[in-house]
């Protein structure tokens, strides 16, 4: 009996620490995703009012690239924001990314949704923690992710000559527009 009462608390153990680590990479996936969403669209709108939103748009394509390297510095974590509509090439999905995305492309947003997921993967023989969360469209997006015949000429000229190959527009309010993946190695 002392035996299996040992080997009984070492599955316990074990399964508190899977849980633990888990609730650690749920707490650090949320911090990163909202740093790549929230906070950042709180200083974008804060360009939008002082500058318009030419002023939102270097808040969007600088501060996403530097949030997301500190988050690589800071937190350990590699973050990003992607898409099935690619503005920036550099942020293509990988194929977990992909399946995640097409698992999203109907949600719609509707008060308070928020969904998010947490899985626990093996990669090169590390375990890594994959966390994704949905972006999606609201008012203060239009400007840039709107109807382009809509567009204000200079946002329309600057998104020709920084992104080529835009395919970020058409959106309307409440669209998915894509999710936020976090890895965080476990």
């Amino acid at each position: 009996m002392g035996k299996t009462m040992a080997a009984g608390l070492l599955v316990l153990l074990a399964a508190g620490s899977a849980f633990a680590s888990e609730d650690i990479a749920v707490w650090k996936g949320r911090k990163a995703a909202d740093a790549l969403t929230r906070n950042l669209q709180g200083r974008m709108l804060e360009a939008m009012a002082e500058s318009g939103p030419m002023g939102a748009i270097s808040i969007c394509a600088y501060q996403a690239q530097a949030t997301k390297i500190h988050l690589e510095r800071k937190e350990g974590v590699t973050a990003k924001r992607t898409s099935l509509r690619l503005r920036n090439m550099e942020n293509a999905p990988d194929d977990y990314e992909m399946g995640m995305l097409n698992r999203f492309k109907t949600t719609t947003m509707t008060a308070g949704f928020q969904e998010e997921r947490i899985e626990l993967l093996v990669k090169g023989g590390a375990k890594i923690y994959r966390y994704t969360r949905p972006i999606f469209i609201d008012m203060s997006c239009l400007p840039c992710h709107g109807a382009r015949e809509q567009m204000q000429e200079d946002i329309r000229a600057y998104l020709d000559e920084r992104y080529p190959g835009d395919q970020a527009t058409g959106y309307m309010e409440g669209d998915i527009r894509g999710i936020v993946s976090v890895t965080i190695p476990e």
